[in-house]
């Protein structure tokens, strides 16, 4: 990741209260639909992987891992 995809660091601190820790949005990074990231994702990042036993075949899923972080809504 290249600094000009990196967050703004947080607010500086006014003496008062908790120092601020979140991270603060910049124009190149916005809150992104978790679907679109989905979509978005290349063929190589998915893998089926067999998660359970079902009554007459095994339950198959795709999946992807992704690192994200929770926006505030």
């Amino acid at each position: 990741m290249g600094a000009r995809h990196r967050s703004l660091p947080p607010k500086p601190w006014s003496g008062r209260g908790r120092p601020p820790k979140l991270l603060r949005r910049n124009r190149q990074h916005q809150p992104a639909a978790v679907k679109a990231l989905a979509i978005g994702l290349p063929a190589k990042a998915w893998r089926t992987i067999t998660w359970r036993q079902g009554t007459n075949e095994k339950l198959t899923s795709r999946f992807a891992r992704v690192r994200v972080r929770a926006g505030a809504s």
